[in-house]
């Protein structure tokens, strides 16, 4: 609920630019960890008409097709398949991603790497410096309210985006983020 409760809150000072972009730092300073914040705030910071582009990012979050795609996939397994052990995305670079350890889809940890696949979401994988951003705040002391792992490529089976299942070391390469430098400046 994160993403569509900051659109609703972005929308407020969709006509004081000023305002839009403070607003928009203040949430990423607080939950720089999600790469679909990061989507929505860019998305809306960057249009000519940030309360237009509040209400067509909120239609493609509500349209996000992951967990159909995810929904396929586990249809699709053979019974001498791994159960794969599904995991949710907080934020996808280039070399790695960031995911929640205990999420909605359960309490068990993958055996071996063939076992894990994460869901990446609208938004969710962030183009390098966006990435570094993120990295650069979860390394910090600050406490955070998930409970977040750093995994590489090479330790993940399937990533499920928007556009289906991917090849973990080809999903980062996909970002539909856009970098918006007012947002980068941020303590």
């Amino acid at each position: 609920m994160l993403v569509p409760e900051a659109i609703a809150a972005l929308t407020a000072f969709a006509d004081d630019r000023a305002a839009l972009v403070m607003a928009a730092r203040t949430l990423l300073d607080r939950q720089a960890i999600w790469g679909s914040l990061w989507w929505a705030c860019g998305r809306i910071v960057r249009d000519l008409d940030p309360r237009a582009a509040a209400y067509q990012v909120l239609d493609e979050w509500d349209a996000d097709p992951t967990r159909s795609h995810l929904r396929l996939a586990l249809q699709r397994q053979n019974d001498d398949d791994p159960v794969p052990v599904v995991r949710q995305v907080a934020a996808g670079g280039p070399d790695g991603y960031l995911i929640v350890a205990n999420d909605a889809f359960g309490e068990s940890e993958p055996q071996d790497p063939a076992e894990l696949w994460l869901t990446a979401g609208i938004g969710s994988v962030v183009p390098e410096p966006v990435w570094q951003r993120i990295l650069t705040v979860m390394s910090s002391a600050a406490p955070r309210h998930v409970e977040l792992s750093l995994v590489a490529p090479s330790e993940v089976a399937m990533v499920v985006t928007p556009k289906g299942l991917l090849p973990p070391d080809r999903a980062g390469a996909f970002s539909d983020v856009p970098i918006i430098p007012e947002l980068m400046r941020f303590p």
